[in-house]
């Protein structure tokens, strides 16, 4: 949901700020992560929250890692990035989605971590007994949009992803409501990121569908990934769309 761009370009702001991911370079349309880095961290499972497979992090050793990181130097401002939902004692900022911006979630999503690049975890018991790699695909894609809807204890500060989405000026706004700062000298990579995700924006009719509740996920106009988006919208099971 563009977190990684998110944390780089106020990662380049301030130099003062410190994390547990740094950044390579825009590759595919991807601030890409120095893994390297990350998993030589000294907290692994500060690093670890900050990964596909967040869902291993021991809760208990996590939070003794943060403690033990804010005392290390009570001085040193940290940006943390986490795929956990756990009620933490920090200040938190969650980027939300909305049914708009699902397919962009859902596409992007997949192809920037497929399972070619083995960053997929199997995440379900069926998606290890799929051969198909096409029905494969439509049950992550149905599963990915179903993740989506799930309820969160989100934070009161949010940044939306439609804003994040919405150019240099929306973008900077929304950062400025949940008191993160951002400078003109990231505007550049800013907007070479969004040009290069511009092929996983949903398409107008389904745009028009969600926003007339009309989840009509067999419309064949509509891209494989928007159509599972509206039948976990719909609220029914997984089923192969053709």
């Amino acid at each position: 949901m563009a977190g990684d761009t998110v944390l780089k370009l106020l990662l380049d702001s301030d130099p003062s700020l410190q994390s547990q991911n740094k950044y390579i370079a825009l590759n595919d349309g991807q601030s890409q992560i120095d893994y390297q880095y990350c998993k030589s961290f000294k907290y692994n499972q500060v690093a670890e929250m900050s990964l596909m497979h967040a869902f291993d992090v021991d809760q208990t050793a996590l939070f003794e890692q943060l403690r033990q990181l804010e005392s290390d130097n009570v001085h040193a401002q940290w940006l943390l990035k986490t795929h956990c939902y756990f009620d933490f004692s920090y200040p938190v900022v969650d980027i939300t989605v909305k049914a708009e911006q699902m397919p962009f979630v859902v596409q992007a999503g997949l192809h920037k971590n497929s399972r070619a690049k083995n960053l997929l975890p199997n995440y379900h018991v069926l998606a290890s007994k799929i051969s198909d790699p096409e029905i494969l695909y439509k049950f992550d894609c149905f599963n990915y949009a179903q993740n989506l809807l799930q309820p969160r204890n989100y934070s009161s500060d949010q940044l939306a992803l439609k804003n994040i989405l919405g150019g240099w000026e929306d973008f900077a706004a929304a950062l400025s409501r949940v008191n993160l700062k951002i400078s003109a000298d990231c505007q550049t990579y800013y907007e070479q990121w969004l040009e290069e995700n511009q092929r996983f924006m949903p398409i107008a009719t389904y745009l028009d569908q969600v926003n007339l509740q009309n989840f009509d996920y067999n419309n064949s106009e509509l891209t494989i990934e928007e159509r599972y988006c509206l039948l976990a919208l719909s609220g029914q099971k997984f089923k192969i769309l053709t």
